[in-house]
């Protein structure tokens, strides 16, 4: 059987108590998670599972627990989320790609990188011949911080392709052989991470794959329709112990530290019913030597033990805590621990408040972790603010040197850092930097909150110079999600802020809010914006970024019903670009579409052709998808039947592995249009009901394929020169049902809001 992961060093042995204690009252949870494993092994059908409860209710132990009853069974690999503010983005994933491939800390970029290629070609070349190995290494390396030779001209893969690549990985590597991917803490995780899991859970199919989560409940708060797009999902909500298993953990534990039986009365009634509580009520019982004193929060008594232990011991507690939730002792070295390092860590880890891990990503140096992140946090709070700073800038130092040339994977860990010692110069670097790969990563929202603290410490610190730049940046960030308002916020900000002379910077700004305000039904406002950003890229010769302009100004022209005149803007910015079609022209798919609205068929189908093309090279998903739609319109008016069925055939297979709803939603609609072009009534009825329904499902804006058919037949029937007049009045009158504002342009009279 072929096995994806070699550990470096081989398992290490947990010292002191570990999990001695046996597990209480989980043994429904346990085996539910044992079946769910046979099920997936014994049919080869993927499940996502979802571990829920509060700090310290045992879902480590419940996932351990299950893990050590499947050794031998799997390939099992592991994931973690840090806190907010230390990393964002896809950090989990990266320790479950470098864990898959045996990626160690001393690798270099290059050998790194090869050693993920080398994975992906094999387990893909044994069962997909069909995709591409390159493209998806590229992809992964991108999403976990292993990209060499980034070349910044060439265009980002959208969010959807990316995860399209890991998706796949994932599924050949479970075929090779059983495959259990554990992720912690993912309350901690941003949407980026988040949108990730369900995609791959819901879209990997005929595979024996588990994936097993653990949070708090803050995720279902943040997420509450989490899982529910996964036809095979369990959530498992870990509730307090009762009285009676909370009084037999306290027996247990008092058995373990040698306490009386009468003591696990207090314990069982102190915890109330929390395993963590219970451990850290008895171990300081024990460590006291009596109950007098002891306080009644989790936080005073993990302080209590702490005060108890010896200088040396207590000292390496807080240095760990300063390096995050794993630490190596180098590490602590690094940060200015001296003496028997390794005998304090053992002494700690024998009084259970760290655990040795099984596996380190430093090849001869033992990797640790706090036994709960409440220990971390309470060992932190005892620093002062003033050694907190010192011991950050130190950590800062220590990653810089072990990390070498692979220090691209720990932008937003060094940014974390750089911010708490308070070091501006460094903080702001890191910051952009780290924004600079989420953008490259397709992890948009990650990258506006980078930049977020970048603006902030630069507005704090008094470099005014570089904020106009940061928000323009950030306006980008909101623009690729979307989110139209923040973005045209942002943009406006930069735009005032930008000095005369900076030309090309203000363009840019420019034709984004020519976007932004078009998105936002404010026409008359991107008409100027785009004539302003018109002028000015003549005025320093930039065709492509006048090609921009012009579409932009296409687009406002046509919202605004002066169809011909947009016709003319396009074919000028068509010509403008030359070959340079791929984003930002965001324009060029809206072509085709009014080209079919005007009746000129053949134009129509050449420049959709042409649009999927273009996006097809810079895997943008979301142009794909609309333009496959706009093709199958086109070949339809033309009386092209056969191929328009199969074009919009594929456009709703592509909407559904991609798990764009609501593009699947207009496929489907424009679809139904076609079954009542050709008098097939139930056929059309069919689809129409289908589409309203995958657009409610979708939180989309419902679709009518029947209006689309009459609004499209009305048109054909009226003469070539009421073409044009009737189109928009025909397109406001169906937008006009809509439930929000939409873009009529966008929408093809055949759903609503884009």
């Amino acid at each position: 059987m072929y096995s994806a992961v070699e550990l470096v060093e081989g398992p290490i042995k947990r010292g002191g108590r570990g999990p001695r204690t046996a597990l209480v009252d989980r043994s429904d949870e346990l085996a539910l998670l044992k079946s769910i494993w046979a099920k997936v092994v014994r049919e080869e059908r993927p499940h996502f599972v979802t571990v829920l409860g509060e700090p310290g209710i045992g879902k480590s132990r419940l996932v351990a627990e299950f893990e050590g009853s499947a050794l031998g069974e799997a390939l099992m690999l592991h994931g973690r989320c840090l806190p907010y503010g230390e990393v964002l983005g896809y950090w989990a994933l990266a320790e479950v790609l470098k864990e898959a491939t045996g990626i160690t800390t001393p690798d270099d970029k290059d050998t790194a990188y090869r050693k993920l290629g080398d994975l992906v070609a094999k387990v893909i070349g044994q069962t997909e011949a069909a995709w591409d190995p390159l493209e998806i290494t590229r992809h992964l390396a991108l999403l976990s911080g292993l990209e060499v030779n980034i070349d910044q001209s060439e265009a980002t893969a959208d969010q959807r392709a990316l995860h399209m690549s890991v998706r796949r990985f994932i599924e050949v590597l479970a075929r090779s052989q059983p495959l259990c991917i554990l992720l912690e803490d993912l309350h901690w995780a941003d949407d980026a991470l988040l949108d990730l899991i369900e995609f791959m859970a819901a879209r990997v199919h005929d595979v024996p794959l588990l994936i097993v989560v653990q949070a708090r409940p803050e995720l279902v708060e943040k997420r509450p329709a989490w899982g529910r797009g996964v036809r095979h999902f369990t959530s498992l909500s870990l509730e307090p112990l009762d009285d009676h298993y909370g009084h037999e953990l306290g027996l247990q534990l008092c058995l373990e530290f040698g306490l009386p039986e009468e003591v696990a009365k207090q314990i069982g009634r102190g915890a109330a019913g929390n395993p963590l509580f219970a451990e850290e009520l008895v171990a300081t019982i024990a460590e006291r030597g009596g109950t007098t004193g002891v306080p009644s929060a989790i936080k005073a008594l993990i302080s209590a033990r702490l005060d108890a232990l010896s200088p040396g011991e207590r000292k390496a507690m807080q240095l760990a805590a300063v390096i995050g939730k794993v630490f190596w002792e180098g590490g602590l070295r690094a940060l200015g621990a001296s003496g028997h390092v390794n005998t304090h860590l053992e002494a700690l880890e024998q009084k259970d408040l760290l655990r040795i891990q099984p596996r380190s990503q430093f090849r001869g140096d033992r990797e640790y972790a706090f036994k709960h992140d409440l220990i971390r946090d309470v060992a932190y709070e005892t620093l002062s603010r003033a050694d907190r700073r010192l011991l950050h800038n130190r950590i800062v130092d220590w990653i810089e040197v072990i990390r070498g040339e692979r220090v691209e994977e720990y932008l937003d860990l060094l940014a974390h850092h750089a911010v708490q010692a308070d070091q501006p110069e460094r903080a702001i670097d890191y910051l952009i930097r780290a924004a600079e790969r989420a953008d490259r990563a397709a992890a948009y929202r990650e990258e506006a909150a980078l930049l977020a603290q970048a603006i902030d410490i630069a507005e704090r610190t008094g470099r005014q110079q570089l904020i106009p730049e940061l928000r323009a940046k950030r306006g980008q960030a909101f623009r690729a999600v979307a989110m139209w308002t923040e973005a045209d916020q942002e943009l406006k900000t930069a735009l005032s802020g930008l000095a005369p002379e900076q030309d090309e910077q203000r363009l840019q700004v420019l034709i984004d809010l020519t976007e932004a305000r078009y998105w936002l039904s404010d026409n008359s406002s991107s008409r100027q914006y785009a004539i302003e950003a018109l002028k000015l890229a003549e005025q320093v010769g930039r065709d492509d970024l006048a090609a921009a302009a012009t579409g932009g100004l296409a687009l406002a022209l046509s919202s605004e019903g002066a169809v011909q005149a947009s016709l003319d803007q396009y074919q000028r910015a068509l010509v403008r670009a030359g070959k340079n079609l791929h984003p930002p022209l965001f324009w060029f798919e809206v072509y085709g579409l009014t080209l079919y609205w005007t009746g000129n068929y053949e134009a129509a189908i050449e420049r959709s052709r042409e649009a999927i093309e273009s996006a097809r090279k810079s895997h943008d998903t979301t142009t794909i998808a609309r333009a496959l739609g706009n093709l199958g319109m086109a070949l339809t008016g033309r009386g092209r039947y056969d191929e328009a069925l199969q074009v919009f055939a594929e456009a709703r297979q592509f909407a559904r592995e991609y798990g764009t709803g609501k593009w699947l939603a207009r496929a489907t609609g424009m679809c139904a249009g076609l079954h009542l072009e050709v008098f097939d009534f139930a056929g059309a009825q069919a689809l129409a009901e289908e589409a309203r329904e995958i657009s409610r499902s979708a939180d989309f804006p419902e679709v009518s394929g029947s209006r689309t058919g009459n609004a499209r037949q009305s048109t054909r029937r009226a003469g070539p020169q009421a073409r044009g007049d009737s189109w928009s009045a025909q397109c406001r009158r169906i937008g006009a049902s809509c439930r929000r504002p939409c873009d009529v342009l966008t929408c093809g009279c055949v759903i609503a809001c884009p």
